[in-house]
């Protein structure tokens, strides 16, 4: 029998995938949103026709569009969450570490949507992934912003009185940071944590102790983030427009992705988010690598802020602590670490994680629920490079 809620359910899961909005799908199927809407609240369903053509553009089965295809075995699963500035990843997986389900919705970080906004989002992702799934035994979510203050006190309390059958922690993103170099059975006493995403925070762990530097939101964090390359980014350019600044293969570059000069679009970049702004990161690293001043000078700033947190974070630390660096500008990182290490006190030994925080999040949920698997790392990795 055909359930409308778990219908509903996955064409908008399917539909947000596959980013497309309500109005384009409705377009692409030749209806109207309302009917489009009408679906996604499980209050109408489409006809047999729709959700062929559906299944054809989101590359599912019939059987997974209209959840017939669910799981039934009877063995427990677990839900891992790492909550971002711009996106949060969800995975369902089983105690070897095999992927049943990844979803990835809009960031979660507190600081910039609110609480409200982040128990929203978390809710939204643990029901889409537990449609069907009702043997979730615990759920882990590791979320940028979520240390301190009332995000401390508040998402916890959230997870635990939405889910009681469950189990639930929430803690900060970055310890899905140190989880993501570890297997089930080690543990990492002493580091630091460094995540350069679209922000910045460093994390120090001494034993039991912990203690956080920088994190503050891209309002008022200026710490070598991607929002800060980014931003670096369009002020060169407008410098240049403004025959304020040097002449750089930024202001070309920059003009090209955003379809006009800056002049021209100051609105549309004030008007977007800070991901949007952080996009222009990637610009400095390539017009660094054509041999560009002006990038490698906006680097070698962006080198020197995150060195001075991570000599804040490691001064009681001793030589040879761990440093694990990860976020999105670590793709750079070949770029970046050999600058950061110029710029350090002490001799310390960075580490690139080569596995994903969602792959961090995980380990602590299994660790959370006494999950003990040796292969559990092989699989999950295994899975995840399939499913991605």
């Amino acid at each position: 029998m055909l359930d409308a809620l778990v219908l509903a359910e996955n064409i908008k899961r399917y539909r947000k995938q596959s980013s497309i909005t309500q109005n384009e799908l409705a377009e692409r199927l030749f209806v109207s949103p309302q009917s489009v809407s009408k679906w996604e609240c499980g209050i109408s369903v489409p006809e047999l026709s729709k959700l062929c053509e559906m299944a054809n553009m989101f590359k599912v089965s019939i059987d997974t569009l209209i959840g017939n295809s669910r799981y039934t075995t009877t063995e427990k699963v677990f839900i891992s969450i790492d909550g971002g500035g711009t996106k949060t990843e969800f995975v369902l997986f089983e105690e070897s570490g095999s992927i049943l389900k990844r979803l990835v919705l809009e960031g979660s970080n507190p600081t910039s949507c609110g609480i409200s906004g982040t128990c929203r989002i978390l809710k939204e992702g643990i029901d889409t992934l537990m449609s069907g799934y009702p043997n979730v035994a615990g759920i882990y979510a590791g979320i940028s912003g979520a240390s301190g203050g009332d995000p401390e006190k508040k998402i916890p309390k959230f997870l635990k009185e939405t889910y009681p059958q469950q189990l639930t922690k929430c803690n900060s993103d970055v310890l899905n940071v140190v989880a993501s170099t570890l297997d089930l059975e080690n543990e990492v006493d002493k580091c630091v944590a460094v995540i350069c995403g679209t922000g910045s925070v460093a994390f120090t762990y001494d034993g039991d102790k912990q203690e956080r530097i920088g994190g503050w939101g891209y309002l008022l964090d200026n710490a070598g983030s991607g929002y800060d390359f980014g931003r670096e980014a369009l002020c060169a350019a407008l410098a240049e427009r403004d025959e304020l600044g040097k002449k750089t293969l930024i202001t070309p570059m920059v003009e090209a992705k955003i379809g006009g000069t800056v002049w021209d679009n100051i609105s549309e970049i004030y008007s977007r988010e800070k991901g949007y702004v952080a996009s222009f990161a990637s610009i400095v690293f390539d017009a660094y690598s054509r041999g560009d001043k002006v990038a490698s000078e906006i680097i070698e700033k962006g080198a020197d802020r995150l060195a001075q947190m991570i000599n804040r974070a490691a001064r009681n630390l001793p030589d040879d602590s761990l440093i694990v660096m990860a976020g999105g500008l670590m793709m750079y990182s070949e770029i970046l670490i050999n600058r950061i290490k110029s710029k350090v006190i002490k001799n310390l030994n960075f580490v690139v994680p080569v596995l994903p925080q969602i792959y961090g999040a995980s380990v602590l949920c299994a660790k959370m629920c006494g999950i003990k698997n040796t292969t559990f790392r092989e699989k999950f990795n295994s899975d995840y490079e399939k499913i991605i």
